[in-house]
């Protein structure tokens, strides 16, 4: 690993080996890769074990400790000069969408592993141990509720109960599927103290990317509600009821969605996503009597986020009642704003100013691991561009400059954290 620049503070910073990092992301996109430039490695399928074992082995050669917890969290522990201390912690997930991409959560955990790599390149002692961490399931798509369940299960956001018990499209649960691919580890596993937590992650919007601004200190989180809506109405041969008394549930569903969507344009920084809609019966023949859907609810303020909520379901009941339909209304997640460390963020501001890297500050909405550890430890993120802002897609892409930068960024923060006998906030 060669060094890197002095800045007017004369702060040495150090700079990790890309080739190897593009190296290692090329392996990664071999394991379930789709489209050329996609991955279909959703959580705790085979395509996840290979990728785990996988990155188990890079741990082992780099004379890591690993450890994994109940929930498959899988942590590679580097040790330091003081192992009574906690750890410093970076990483992200390794699963995908779908039709995901090659860089969403994977270059958190990859970028990770480079930190390591370059620090046992230049044989650099640290005070803390750092660990990389793999969170098991973050994308939250197989298993339901549709967020980090993994990072959610050690800060206590999702009961074991809750996680073990949640269930797949062909029945599976959570449990027997992390205990079939071999990565059922015990809680006595899990993270007891985390002295900071870094994650490296690609933006998912168009920000830094419009701007032309290499790196995104992300100061927090944007709140965001998961809500389920049911709507109910009376089913029917196709050829049976006249239009103008059907009870369509599909059809009354689609003008609560239309509904919701205009109303959400009052609200300045709000962002609503529907994307999944299950209709039953389900047939072409029979009129659609049960309809339910899944809103995503984003806003900065936690109050007009609260506001919003509850003007969905006035205007969503006043819609539906008003044609003697019934509907139901399920929060399935509420997450608060969360606010990340202003201790890292000003170690993240240092480290960018010596390697003269462009910054800007900026809230998260992506709702990513970190928002979970932050409810236990200093946390701070770190974004790099994403060409148009396009993620949770096989088109996402991301240069090898500004991963380089975001890895520098990693690395040096990591380090300088690593140093520290104190504790964060």
């Amino acid at each position: 690993m060669s060094k890197g620049i002095k800045s007017g503070k004369q702060v040495m910073s150090h700079v990790i080996n890309l080739e190897r990092l593009m190296e290692t992301i090329k392996y990664s996109n071999k394991v379930g890769q789709i489209d050329e430039t996609g991955i279909r490695r959703l959580a705790l399928t085979i395509e996840d074990k290979i990728m785990r074992d996988l990155f188990t082995i890079w741990l082992e050669k780099e004379e890591l400790e690993i450890r994994v917890d109940d929930f498959g969290n899988i942590y590679g522990r580097r040790k330091g000069l003081r192992n009574d201390l906690s750890p410093v912690m970076t990483g992200s997930h390794l699963d995908t969408q779908p039709y995901g991409g090659r860089y969403d959560g994977i270059l958190g955990v990859l970028s990770g592993l480079e930190v390591i790599r370059s620090l046992n390149d230049n044989n650099i002692e640290t005070l803390r141990p750092i660990e990389v961490v793999v969170w098991t399931n973050e994308e939250g798509n197989r298993f339901a509720p549709p967020t980090p369940s993994g990072s959610g299960g050690v800060t206590n956001i999702f009961t074991k109960e809750e996680i073990y018990e949640s269930i797949d499209v062909n029945g599976h649960t959570f449990r027997e599927e992390l205990e079939k691919i071999g990565y059922l580890g015990d809680g006595v596993n899990r993270p007891i103290e985390i002295h900071s937590y870094v994650e490296l992650h690609i933006e998912q919007a168009p920000v830094l990317d419009r701007e032309d601004i290499s790196i995104g200190i992300v100061t927090g989180d944007r709140g965001f509600n998961i809500i389920e809506i049911t709507v109910k109405g009376e089913t029917g041969h196709s050829s049976g009821p006249p239009m103008e008394v059907r009870k369509d549930a599909l059809l009354k569903a689609s003008e609560v969605i239309v509904c919701i969507h205009e109303m959400i344009k009052a609200y300045k920084s709000a962002m609503i996503t529907i994307g999944k809609v299950n209709v039953a019966p389900g047939h072409n023949s029979h009129i659609p009597d049960n309809v339910n859907f899944i809103i995503q609810i984003a806003h900065d303020e936690e109050i007009i986020l609260n506001d919003i909520m509850e003007m969905v379901k006035e205007k969503s009941t006043a819609l539906v009642e008003k044609d003697g339909m019934e509907i139901e209304f399920d929060v399935r997640v509420g997450f608060p704003r969360a606010h990340f460390s202003k201790r890292i963020v000003k170690e993240l501001e240092a480290v960018t100013q010596d390697l003269g890297y462009s910054t800007l500050h900026m809230l998260s909405g992506g709702g990513h691991d970190a928002n979970n550890i932050a409810s236990i430890a200093p946390t701070g993120m770190i974004f790099i561009p994403c060409k148009d802002g396009i993620s949770h897609n096989v088109k996402e892409y991301v240069s090898e400059e500004h991963i380089e930068k975001g890895a520098n960024v990693l690395l040096n923060t990591v380090l300088n954290l690593a140093q520290q006998e104190d504790s964060l906030d």
